[in-house]
């Protein structure tokens, strides 16, 4: 496979996210790419994933073999730092998913894979795009004659197969796409580059359906409606419903028109709030 080639495949990816980071993402239209040092995996991308032995046989010229281990090392760490990657599930009703990510109060948004393909490819992007391999990270490869940038940015232990994780990865990401940091910042800091969140703009083709938690609050929920009707109306929306026989999920389909219908008086005076506090600033 061409690292550089996106082969394009009809299904669908899902991210689970808080509701503030839901309603972010769908008034935004973006989606999250972040560098790997900063997953909850130590082991995520990291150079020990590989075998630095120098094979026997492999030519040195002039070059001691510490030399050459080390190097090859730091090749495979800057690599790491080189890239931001988002991560995404084969799977909408994973009930580990759900629980740490949600603790079923938020959202699950259904995204196309070859509308997201298609659309960070036309940015420009240098993309790669794989499903993770789960495996034991002591079955390493040589690291010295080839650092395979997709074992290494698509590889995870076997502990985090429930999560069926799909991932795009992009390399040298360009300063102009939009980001953001993640913490206070102070008068003229110098931010570590890695420490940036990249978000790219999306098209609404890329968006294809919403899921909410099994234990979405009342307000979350018209808020979530309430963005869906004003930046993503042809997206479908489900609620996730406690199945009574078995320990899963059921979707069912939410009408958002008469959802939000049927709640004209917490619309109204949500709209009142924000004026009034228009008003005073």
């Amino acid at each position: 496979m061409n690292m550089w080639l996106c082969l394009f495949n009809m299904r669908h990816l899902y991210k689970y996210l808080n509701v503030n980071s839901a309603l972010s993402m769908m008034r935004e239209r973006n989606l999250q790419f972040t560098n790997p040092l900063y997953f909850n995996d130590p082991f995520d991308s990291h150079p020990d994933l590989f075998d630095f032995g120098v094979p026997d046989g492999y030519r040195l010229g002039w070059a001691p073999k510490s030399f050459i281990k080390n190097k090859a090392k730091l090749d495979s760490e800057n690599n790491r730092q080189r890239v931001w990657i988002s991560c995404l599930s084969k799977r909408n009703d994973s009930m580990l998913m759900w629980s740490y990510y949600t603790n079923h109060r938020g959202v699950c948004i259904g995204l196309n894979e070859d509308a997201l393909k298609k659309d960070l490819c036309h940015l420009g992007l240098c993309l790669l795009c794989e499903d993770v391999k789960y495996r034991n990270i002591r079955e390493k490869p040589n690291g010295i004659r080839n650092v395979d940038l997709f074992y290494q940015f698509f590889t995870k232990g076997e502990e985090w197969q429930h999560e069926q994780e799909v991932r795009f990865a992009i390399i040298d990401p360009h300063p102009s796409i939009p980001y953001r940091v993640m913490r206070p910042t102070k008068r003229n800091e110098i931010i570590p580059w890695t420490e940036v969140r990249l978000y790219p703009r999306l098209s609404s083709n890329c968006f294809q359906s919403i899921y909410l938690g099994e234990r979405v609050t009342d307000a979350d929920k018209l808020s979530i409606l309430r963005c869906v009707k004003a930046f993503l109306p042809d997206v479908k929306v489900f609620q996730m419903i406690a199945d009574n026989t078995t320990f899963s999920f059921v979707e069912e389909p939410l009408d958002v028109d008469k959802f939000l219908s049927e709640h004209p008086v917490t619309f109204k005076l949500n709209i009142k709030t924000k004026l009034h506090k228009l008003m005073k600033m």
